[in-house]
């Protein structure tokens, strides 16, 4: 505290603003921090888990679509109908590889994943090996083809459903809870990072308006009872006894000064009193 009377008011008011400047930029630097952090996770959940999830679920379509089409084959007597349908099979089948090896380029490769790789590989291997006999059959057009065909057709499925079951494991239990995962950390960092700089918002606030408070006081206070003491004096009445300060800064010179006026006055005064009583000493 004593450091803070021996301040100039010129520094106590250069105080105020360097305080208040100083908690405004921590507030700032938190602020910009915590983006950083958020920033950082919504970046990493973007290159990986978001678009997994977009790939094996364009994959899980783009089979649904394969095998739509190559049953729908068997049931059209049309050739161009049936060729449409089963052109529609080779393109929804071929972009199921292709999107699986883009999917694989960006996986986050969790331990947990090369299990259900393997299996969505194997089953799709031995769907698509079935699946193109069903198909080339299918293209002949014949009654027997047709029968040979549909006979095929169970065990296609059969390979067909774990397959996709292995791609909804990789959605449901790698990437969906990872997704949740991120997105409960970004929340719960803005979450921090705003409380922590509403709370250094008001601190600064509270801190400025102490200090202002202090500043105000320092100057206010001893200027009113200098005031006052002048207005006494003004109306005759020297017995003005004005309280010394400890304040090293111009409004404690002022009062100090101030005191000294007033002895000064009243030596003035009781000279001039005796003068009149004949006291000429």
């Amino acid at each position: 505290m004593k450091v803070w009377t021996n301040l100039t008011v010129g520094r106590k008011f250069q105080s105020v603003v360097l305080a208040v400047l100083v908690l405004s930029i921590v507030v700032m630097a938190i602020g910009y921090l915590g983006l950083q952090s958020v920033s950082r996770q919504v970046e990493e959940m973007t290159a990986h888990e978001v678009p997994t999830i977009q790939l094996l679920l364009n994959i899980d379509r783009d089979a649904y679509q394969a095998q739509y089409a190559l049953e729908a084959s068997l049931l059209v007597d049309n050739a161009e109908e049936r060729e449409a349908q089963l052109e529609a099979y080779r393109e929804n089948a071929a972009q199921t590889g292709e999107r699986w090896q883009q999917y694989r380029s960006i996986a986050v490769n969790d331990p947990a994943e090369a299990v259900h790789w393997q299996t969505f590989e194997r089953e799709r291997a031995d769907w698509l090996s079935v699946a193109d006999q069903i198909a080339t059959l299918s293209s002949e057009g014949t009654d027997r083809a047709r029968d040979e065909a549909l006979a095929l057709l169970p065990q296609a499925r059969a390979h067909f459903e774990p397959m996709r079951e292995a791609l909804n494991q990789l959605q449901d239990t790698i990437y969906a809870p990872r997704i949740a995962a991120h997105s409960d950390s970004v929340l719960a960092t803005a979450r921090q990072r705003g409380l922590l700089m509403l709370g250094l918002t008001a601190l600064a606030a509270v801190s400025g308006l102490g200090l202002a408070w202090l500043v105000a006081r320092a100057i206010a206070r001893p200027l009113a009872r200098a005031t006052e003491a002048a207005s006494r004096i003004a109306v005759g009445d020297l017995d003005v006894a004005l309280q010394a300060t400890d304040s090293r800064d111009e409004v404690g010179q002022l009062t100090k000064q101030f005191r000294a006026m007033i002895e000064y006055i009243r030596t003035l005064a009781d000279a001039a009193g005796k003068m009149a009583e004949g006291d000429l000493t």
